[in-house]
């Protein structure tokens, strides 16, 4: 779903605009917005603290959601400078989790992210049994140190986003 505005801006002549609004999930979340040279927003981007459990150690990543592009601008590096933008968030000091498509892996992997497991494997304890899995795409792709990521079961305590 692309967004028909966008919110109040921080700054407005940037090409790349960020601030910091409460969602309306009521989740504290920094907006990456692209504009094009006439203001229109052409690309946009969230992300916000997440507590997720990874083989039974808690982690506190940075989630990433709703990286999109204007259909008219797609293929032109509107997504790869928001996703740059969303990385840095966490450059050196965390981990940026996402759900992906397949067929999205490889733009994410020439970025640096890796495949972390599949959507399918994943959990929500907070959910009750027989629950659908909380991502429904493909592939879990993570952003940070691989060295530092654990290994194991991913239980996002929570619904996907």
């Amino acid at each position: 779903v692309w967004p028909t505005r966008p919110w109040a801006l921080a700054e407005s002549a940037a090409a790349l605009a960020v601030w910091d609004v409460p969602a309306a999930d009521g989740v504290e979340a920094c907006h990456f917005c692209v504009f094009d040279d006439g203001d229109r927003l052409v690309g946009v981007a969230r992300v916000f603290p997440r507590r997720v459990v990874v083989g039974g150690a808690a982690v506190t990543v940075a989630a990433l959601a709703r990286l999109c592009a204007a259909p008219d601008v797609r293929g032109a590096g509107i997504g790869t400078m928001l996703a740059k933008a969303a990385f840095a968030t966490v450059a050196g000091k965390g981990h940026c989790l996402f759900e992906v498509l397949d067929e999205n892996v490889g733009f994410y992997a020439r970025l640096g992210a890796w495949v972390a497991g599949r959507c399918a494997d994943c959990v929500d304890s907070t959910a009750a049994d027989g629950s659908p899995p909380p991502f429904w795409l493909d592939a879990v792709m993570v952003y940070g140190d691989r060295q530092m990521w654990p290994t194991g079961v991913l239980d996002l305590c929570g619904p996907g986003w």
